[in-house]
């Protein structure tokens, strides 16, 4: 692609104003963030309009996959600017949706006509030539309600994905507010409802699994107790272990837990895990980069100048190994200690490092400074502490915006300058801060200062007193000059403009010590230049970033007046660069490739250019591919577990519940994706789940014998309509065939098959059994044969929210699988709302449990019918005393009655609650193993009877490993 350099500005003293008379400059139109009718509010209210009010949002579910989070400060490397809605800057949880008003083009060096990517980090370096489309984070987040919410206003409703909804989207507080994948309003549906309806029982989708850290007092013992003796075996290189025992309360159970349980075989290459490198900051040789997989925060240290990489140690504010979604994004370090801003579920955080090898997030008071009305674009360090710069709104949707830095002497207490307060020498227009550069105690603020909507250029304020009080620096803009690149070390600052003369373009090099009065310096000039989007510094000089029509060049400089190229970059489809700094003299790159999870990218040179071995997949412990065991079925002498491996659909077969073998002919697609349920009759064995594209499609699987399988899910009945999300979640199988539930667009789906080999799709014998009327839903998330047809459960949510709970429990019955007949149940006192996730049942008897949310949170949900379905009555299991943030995970049906599993604890101490019953009616807690209450999350997924045992499938996470889990336990 030839990309044309932009027209020379002319006239302001830092950057672009109007076209002069004579030509000799290009009108500069107003930052894309400005629309006409989107002004943020002046520093000097007087000197325009105040904001426009924008009405609410109606909810609608993703779209597409969100772009990659590249770097923040850095530009969309081919083409200039369409609007567009970046990331918002380094504190949004990667993924996260982005802020309606887009954010300026930092530094000029925009090339005209640039392509739109898709929803970059704020002033994203996409690289040249390149539109990245990185996959949704495997597998489809889901929002938690209190965690990771929308930053700024929210994208209309064409443009929002799963997690572009606020706390004022969810319905009442209902747990987890797992939305429902992919859904998309039905056209001509009118108003929608508040929210999609929740997936409960669903935990990897709401991205990788982080640990909160070790239960105190909680261990997994060598030897465990369990009413008789329990016996540990470690098997060597197999990383697993087997408890066993007999005995009362516990005899016969066992729990295998490693990664040699189900294997994994051959991985794709898009393993499922979304990660990312945001931030890098060196000190000496001390270089330590940020970002995370899925919700999985990361801290990478490294001693020798960007050659080797190892984990840092990182804990929460009680000593504890950190917690999902507690992500940090930017980092600074200085002689003095090191700091990282971020997210954490529900607002803002900050780490703290003396030496940055060990890192501990400070108390929750220090990130709210940065929470979700504030949006930090850039952080780095001074010789008096450390400086964040971005904007702050007090409506929070950032239509209000103003500038602002935050100062803070040791990282953890912050104080804020925006707005007016700020000082900035401005005396008509709005200021948008993208950057910033220190030298000793010397601050340089970058910004863009746009006096009306036809005047506006590059400003930048200096300030030796910590902020109190600014100048403007001027550097000079000689004649054909564009943009405006800054950057600090020890020994002063650097400037580059970008230069056209003859046809050519290079950077002109302008140097200062005080950051008040520059001088020209040399020149940089390199085969293909295109601009420079970054400048870092150290006691060797300086490093300049440069998009160049082929790669990313690392240009270097002892002094600023002589530059040589130290360093190449490939800019395959879908790189992006999120930071840059420079150890000594060896530059260190950070970002992420949209492809193969995505996957993040770590890029170091030596002295003389060489890139260095570096790579985030080799770190010891750092990645953790995608293995996941969601379900598990037995029949006639075989049993059957499904899941995930590596971002594909996974199935394991066997015949003892001890060994496993991966079978074959499970489809590889493009985009991750997961089998969710299986289940076995007279015509073979059907397995469902889901894939990533968007909208979302189902994955429907079959086999005669369970150990081949072919997909069935290219027949008519399983094509959704244009743009509309269809989705498959849970299967059954009983005398008369086979049925499939899930959800199309906002309405319920089901289909039926005599044999798996004809289907077709369930009808509703009401009006409103399965479609979703205007404003309303209906989600079915699990079914079972009995012996009069068919069951489903789900919620539903209807037209009049205001006047009852947001979601209800619902149960379809069917006498063949394809006529549904709706039957709404009561919200059990005490409950705001609630939804069921599982059914069983065992003859005539039927169980369906799920959760809703009471004044204590989340609360078991649960009902029994002795009739096959027809009438129900409540039946709630107990929660032992102090759980909290509940969750149902699997229920079953046995020969003496019903077993069902839960999980409670905050993320990082989840254990497993086991319940018992012999009717349905009468739920007792059991005592479950210590394996599954002990250090990290524990969960058991799926549940089935194999001979005279319970066998369950799941996972155990730990800060240091994420396993597949095997329990077994007597049927009595």
């Amino acid at each position: 692609m030839s990309v044309t350099p932009p027209t020379p500005p002319a006239g302001d003293p830092n950057g672009e104003r109007a076209a002069q008379p004579d030509g000799e400059g290009a009108a500069l139109p107003p930052p894309n963030w400005l629309a006409a009718d989107d002004q943020p509010e002046s520093l000097l209210p007087d000197d325009l309009p105040g904001p426009q009010e924008s009405g609410p949002h109606p909810v609608s579910p993703p779209q597409g996959p969100p772009a990659p989070e590249p770097f923040p400060y850095a530009q969309q490397i081919p083409e200039p600017p369409k609007p567009v809605d970046p990331f918002p800057y380094a504190q949004q949880i990667p993924d996260t949706p982005t802020p309606s008003a887009p954010e300026p083009f930092p530094y000029a060096q925009q090339i005209p006509e640039t392509r739109r990517s898709s929803d970059p980090f704020p002033y994203a370096q996409e690289i040249p030539d390149n539109k990245p489309q990185a996959p949704e984070p495997f597998p489809y987040a889901q929002q938690i309600p209190q965690g990771g919410l929308a930053r700024g206003p929210q994208p209309d409703a064409a443009n929002r994905t799963i997690t572009d909804h606020t706390i004022a989207d969810q319905p009442s507080g209902f747990p987890y507010a797992q939305q429902i994948p992919g859904t998309t309003p039905p056209i001509g549906a009118g108003v929608q409802p508040v929210a999609p309806p929740p997936v409960i029982d669903e935990p990897w989708r709401a991205g990788g699994k982080s640990t909160k850290g070790a239960k105190r007092g909680v261990k997994k013992p060598l030897f465990i107790g369990l009413a008789g003796l329990v016996v540990v075996v470690i098997a060597a290189g197999g990383g697993f272990f087997l408890l066993t025992g007999d005995g009362k309360d516990g005899a016969g159970e066992s729990v295998t837990v490693g990664d040699k349980v189900f294997p994994a075989g051959q991985l794709s290459a898009q393993d499922g895990r979304a990660r990312r490198l945001t931030g890098v900051d060196a000190v000496g040789t001390t270089v330590v980069a940020v970002g995370g997989e899925d919700s999985r925060g990361w801290f990478l240290v490294s001693t020798d100048s960007g050659r080797t990489f190892a984990p840092a140690a990182v804990h929460d504010t009680d000593g504890d190994e950190p917690g999902p979604g507690e992500m940090p994004n930017l980092i600074a370090g200085s002689s003095r200690g090191w700091v990282a801003i971020g997210t954490r579920p529900g607002g803002g955080t900050v780490w703290t490092s003396a030496e940055g090898r060990e890192w501990r997030r400070q108390p929750d008071p220090a990130g709210n400074q940065f929470g979700a009305k504030s949006h930090v674009k850039r952080l780095i360090s001074t010789d008096s502490g450390f400086v964040a710069v971005g904007e702050t709104s007090a409506r929070g949707d950032f239509r209000d915006s103003v500038p602002a830095v935050w100062t803070s002497a040791d990282g953890s207490r912050w104080e804020e300058h925006s707005g007016g307060h700020l000082g900035l020498p401005i005396r008509k227009g709005t200021v948008s801060l993208y950057d910033a550069a220190a030298s000793g105690s010397t601050l340089l603020l970058e910004g863009i200062h746009t006096v009306d909507a036809k005047h506006a250029g590059r400003k930048i304020w200096r300030s030796t007193n910590g902020g109190k009080s600014w100048t403007e620096s001027v550097v000079p803009v000689p004649k054909g000059t564009r943009g405006l690149v800054v950057g600090g070390g020890p020994t002063g600052f650097v400037a580059l403009r970008e230069v056209t003369d003859g046809g050519k373009t290079y950077a002109q090099a302008f140097l200062s010590k005080d950051g008040g009065s520059w001088t020209k310096a040399g020149v940089l000039q390199t085969p293909g230049y295109r601009f420079t989007t970054r400048i870092a510094g150290s006691d060797k000089g300086f490093a300049a970033l440069v998009a160049r029509g082929r790669d990313l060049l690392v240009s270097r400089s002892a002094d600023g007046r002589t530059w040589q190229d130290g360093g190449t970059l490939d800019t395959p489809d879908g790189r992006s660069a999120n930071g840059f700094a420079l150890s000594s003299d060896q530059p260190v790159l950070v970002g992420q490739d949209a492809h193969g999870g995505p996957a993040a990218l770590l890029a170091a040179w030596d002295g003389s250019g060489t890139r260095l071995p570096a790579d985030p997949a080799r770190v010891p412990g750092l990645v953790r591919p995608d293995r996941s065991v969601a379900a598990v079925d037995a029949s006639a002498g075989k049993v059957v577990a499904v899941g995930s491996a590596g971002g594909d659909a996974a199935v394991w077969t066997g015949s003892d519940g001890r060994t496993w073998a991966k079978a074959k002919g499970v489809p590889t697609r493009s985009g991750p994706q997961r089998l969710q349920s299986v289940v076995s009759g007279k015509a073979g064995w059907l397995a469902v789940g889901s894939d990533q594209n968007s909208p979302r499609r189902p994955l429907v699987l079959t086999s005669a014998d369970g150990n081949a399988w072919q997909a069935a899910d290219s027949a008519a009945p399983f094509q959704p309509a244009r743009n509309t999300a269809l989705a498959t979640y849970s299967a059954a199988a009983g005398p008369k065939g086979y049925v499939i539930v899930g959800e199309d667009g906002l309405s319920g789906a089901v289909w039926f098959s005599p044999d798996l080999k004809s289907w077709q799709r369930g009808r509703s014998t009401g009006d409103d059994g399965l479609i979703a009327r205007p404003n309303s839903n209906r989600w079915l998330r699990d079914a079972a044969s009995t012996p009069n047809g068919f069951v489903a459960v789900g919620g539903v949510r209807d037209p009049k929210i205001g006047q009852g709970p947001a979601a209800r429990p619902g149960v379809w019955t069917s006498p063949d699988g394809t006529q549904w007949t709706l039957q709404r149940l009561p919200v059990p006192s005490g409950l705001a709302d609630g939804s069921l996730t599982s059914v069983a049942a065992r003859d005539s008897s039927l169980v369906a449990l799920g959760t809703g949310v009471g004044s204590t949170g989340p609360a078991p949900v649960g009902y029994v019918s002795s009739d096959g379905g027809k009438s129900w009555r409540e039946s709630r299991p107990p929660l032992p005393q102090g759980a909290r943030d509940f969750q149902l995970t699997a229920l079953t049906a046995t020969p003496k009655g019903f077993v069902a599993t839960g999980i409670t604890g905050r993320a990082g101490t989840r254990d497993v609650i086991v319940w018992t019953s012999a009717t349905g009616a009468d739920w007792k807690l059991a005592t479950a193993p210590s394996a599954l209450r002990g250090t990290g999350d524990q969960e058991v997924d799926g549940l089935t009877v194999l001979d005279d045992s319970v066998l369950g499938v799941g996972s155990s996470v730990t800060q240091k490993a994420e396993q597949p889990l095997l329990w077994s336990r007597p049927v009595g």
